[in-house]
């Protein structure tokens, strides 16, 4: 039987004080300044010895800094296959050919 007190309990835990473009270093301090930034991430499939799967999120204030680390992801994930922001490689560089035309 498991038998129950009510205490206070004190914790600690992580909290997000602000966040920072991943692209350009700009910090953002509130939610309302965070409106247009954009959270993704991009993966590869590494089949070594260790089989591995490498994920890398991202967290950009701007679509130059969007650009920018889509261009990174992409060249991260080419060489083994795998995705950027949810698109497949193929599909995320036709979008980067449109996004700089």
């Amino acid at each position: 039987m498991k038998v129950q007190v009510k205490k206070e309990v004190t914790k600690i835990e992580y909290v997000t004080t602000h966040h920072v473009c991943d692209a350009c270093g700009k910090e953002s301090h509130s939610n309302s300044e965070r409106s247009c930034w954009h959270r993704f991430n991009s993966n590869h499939q590494a089949w070594g010895n260790d089989s591995c799967d490498s994920f890398e999120y991202y967290e950009v204030c701007s679509v130059p800094c969007y650009i920018l680390k889509l261009k990174e992801g992409i060249n991260n994930a080419d060489e083994y296959g795998g995705e950027v922001d949810e698109f497949n490689i193929p599909f995320a560089k036709l979008l980067l050919e449109k996004l700089l035309a």
